[in-house]
């Protein structure tokens, strides 16, 4: 929250880990809401809790579980996921580099989604 009249203490400092580690460290809060801020706040959570900050501070992470994170970031473990319950998926293969990325599009056909890893927030079509 960055209303004031609201929040205990507004912080305008660049969304860095280590600088969201300091104000956690300091201000002591029992949990975090992930979900709230987008990517940013997924990518900063995960991070956090891989630092062990979290941990050290005993912060839990409240909404979205960091296992849901990791699941729905990694694209082949949300396949397998949804796979695993029941759930049809469109076909894809993960791609390194643009010799990969014009081999499968010759497999699988265009138009074709491109994705990166770890970025819930974005698409983009070729």
């Amino acid at each position: 929250m960055t209303d004031p009249n609201m929040a205990d203490a507004v912080y305008i400092e660049p969304l860095k880990p280590d600088i969201v580690a300091a104000i956690v460290r300091k201000e002591q809060p029992d949990g975090i809401i992930a979900g709230l801020g987008g990517q940013t706040g997924l990518n900063i959570t995960a991070e956090l809790a891989e630092m062990g900050v979290l941990a050290e501070c005993n912060v839990k992470p409240l909404g979205t579980p960091l296992e849901t994170i990791y699941v729905a970031e990694d694209r082949e473990r949300f396949r397998t996921t949804m796979e695993g319950i029941g759930e049809r998926v469109p076909k894809s293969h993960a791609v390194y580099d643009s010799n990969d990325y014009q081999w499968l599009a010759a497999e699988l056909g265009l138009p074709a989604i491109v994705r990166s890893a770890y970025t819930l927030g974005e698409v983009a079509a070729a």
